[in-house]
């Protein structure tokens, strides 16, 4: 859908790389929570990218919405593995990230969630 432009695509996908090394793995996801503590690890470039990427999807939600606010409650980059990365790193082989849930019953803020895959 041409939300992100491909020099954005192959921006996010090189700092993610570079930023989920070192991270625990629970069965084939990584989880990184985009906040001002990664920072270090996602490089000034990463994390501002990330920024501008979530303001985007927050915009295009308001407007799709036709509503003037919308809140930002928290974001997630996920990277998924298959079969599940092994090794020190691995702490829950067996974890299943594709049992249904509802992302509302854990954070009450959550009214509308957007996913963008790399």
């Amino acid at each position: 859908d041409e939300f992100a432009t491909d020099e954005e695509q192959q921006g996010m996908v090189a700092m993610m790389d570079h930023a989920f090394e070192g991270l625990f793995h629970q069965g084939a996801e990584t989880l990184l929570v985009p906040e001002r503590s990664s920072r270090g690890r996602m490089g000034e470039q990463g994390y501002a990218l990330t920024e501008e990427l979530l303001e985007r999807i927050r915009t295009a939600i308001a407007d799709a919405l036709n509503i003037s606010r919308i809140y930002y409650s928290g974001s997630l980059l996920k990277r998924m593995d298959w079969p599940p990365l092994a090794g020190e790193f691995q702490i829950d082989e067996d974890h299943n990230s594709w049992n249904p849930h509802i992302d509302k019953a854990n954070i009450p803020s959550y009214d509308w969630s957007a996913l963008l895959y790399f």
